[in-house]
């Protein structure tokens, strides 16, 4: 009754009133986003630019880690889970992958440029080489989760994840987007 006298005192008719209603309700619902898009940029020294971003749950603290030629950016949380994406060798997940074993750890680890180059001088693919993108998860000794991507020589990934939040935080780590291009 209310919008009805509003709407005839401002001299809008009641159709045109719930329509701004609607419309008002569906623009705050929209800017409630739970997501934020994080983009990181990393220079090679071929001159390739890669661009990657992905969302992270909205409510942890930014914190930025830049030392000489390599970065990170990590999103924490107060339940202590935190995303990252980083350019460093070893990744945030470091410990809880070589719990995985050797083999593994090896792998994931790996200088690919020395086992391209020994592979080369023997003929044949002695050392298996790691793939540009390769996608680890598991259990840690907490009994969190988490997991780590590789994408070239850039880490994303997540850890210290309660199981009960995993889907979650594997659907924002699942709309990454990769830009690749020459300088």
């Amino acid at each position: 009754m209310n919008l009805i006298y509003l709407s005839i005192r401002i001299g809008i008719n009641h159709k045109k009133m719930w329509k701004i209603i609607v419309y008002a309700a569906l623009f705050g619902l929209c800017s409630c986003n739970t997501h934020n898009r994080i983009t990181f940029s990393s220079e090679r020294t071929d001159d390739t630019l890669f661009v990657i971003s992905f969302e992270v749950i909205k409510g942890g603290t930014k914190e930025q880690f830049v030392e000489l030629e390599e970065n990170a950016i990590c999103y924490i949380y107060p339940d202590s889970s935190f995303f990252y994406i980083s350019t460093f060798k070893y990744s945030d997940n470091y410990q809880n992958i070589k719990m995985l074993g050797d083999s593994i750890f090896n792998f994931r680890f790996q200088n690919r440029e020395l086992y391209k180059e020994v592979n080369t001088s023997l003929g044949e693919e002695y050392y298996k080489i790691l793939p540009d993108t390769f996608d680890l998860s598991g259990i840690n000794a907490d009994s969190l989760c988490w997991r780590d991507i590789i994408i070239d020589d850039i880490s994303i990934g997540y850890s210290n994840v309660h199981p009960k939040k995993q889907e979650q935080f594997n659907k924002c780590l699942d709309t990454y987007r990769i830009k690749k291009r020459k300088k």
